[in-house]
């Protein structure tokens, strides 16, 4: 397991979300997670954190299209998930990393999975997907 980082971490605030640091093992992301925005003095900069989360937008929704019925649940759990976080997290992208997407949203699944009552079987087929999409550096 590789070292624990600094991780960002979502905090729900009136329907926004405020980066905290958070130490959490990460696993490492490659190269082309990289996504270009201008800084108010007119650079372009890397946007780390939405290039992760678009990766891992179309990671899942790629499992979508060939997907087998007991993938479904997961993969329909897990796309608004991400896209809120998308939507929503609020960070400085001159100092966010690529990682702390991963630690952001899944600490907002955490919370959902906690106040959505479901099942051992469907906790433990997101957390597996979760996973499996996280690590998957072919797709």
């Amino acid at each position: 397991m590789p070292p624990a980082h600094d991780r960002i971490v979502a905090k729900h605030t009136e329907n926004r979300f405020r980066a905290a640091p958070f130490r959490h093992s990460i696993q490492p992301v490659s190269a082309e997670d990289a996504v270009f925005f201008h800084s108010s003095n007119g650079y372009a900069m890397s946007d780390p954190f939405i290039a992760r989360g678009e990766t891992l937008r179309q990671r899942l929704l790629n499992r979508e299209l060939n997907a087998d019925d007991h993938e479904l649940f997961p993969l329909g759990y897990l796309i608004p998930q991400v896209e809120l976080v998308l939507d929503r997290a609020e960070y400085d992208p001159a100092t966010i990393t690529a990682e702390a997407f991963d630690a952001t949203c899944w600490q907002l699944i955490e919370c959902s999975i906690g106040e959505d009552a479901m099942s051992v079987d469907d906790i433990n087929a997101i957390t597996a997907l979760w996973t499996s999409i996280c690590a998957d550096n072919a797709a």
